[in-house]
C-alpha cells in the first residue's frame, strides 16, 4: 500500500468512513480497543465542542454500533484493502495484478 500522507488518507476515506476506520484501527479488539488507546486523546480534542464525554454509556453504544459492520476486524480489513486496491487501479495509481488470486 501507499505510504501515509494526504493521498493515502483520501483513498482510505473513499473506501471506509471514519467510524469504520476507528474500528479497524483498534486491531483485533476493534472499536473497544481503539477507545482504550485513543479515547483520552480524542476526548481532549473534543473540549472545543462543548462538553462531550466518552463515558462508559457512550463507549458501549459505539461498540455495539460497530457490530453492524458485518464482519470481524480481519474480514473488514481484507474488504477495505481490496476496495483500496480497486480504487487505486481505477485511478491508474497501481499496476494490474498478474499473479494467482488477482
Amino acid at each position: 500500500m501507499a505510504s501515509r500522507g494526504p493521498d493515502n488518507e483520501y483513498h482510505l476515506a473513499a473506501v471506509a468512513g471514519p467510524f469504520e476506520r476507528f474500528h479497524l484501527g483498534g486491531g483485533p479488539g476493534g472499536l473497544a480497543d481503539f477507545i482504550v488507546h485513543s479515547g483520552p486523546t480524542m476526548t481532549s480534542l473534543w473540549s472545543q465542542l462543548g462538553a462531550p464525554s466518552l463515558d462508559e454509556r457512550t463507549t458501549d453504544r459505539l461498540v455495539a454500533q460497530a457490530g453492524h459492520f458485518n464482519g470481524t476486524v480481519d474480514e473488514l480489513t481484507r474488504r477495505r484493502d481490496a476496495a483500496r486496491i480497486r480504487l487505486l487501479r481505477a485511478l491508474g495509481e497501481t499496476p494490474a495484478a498478474t499473479g494467482p488470486g488477482s
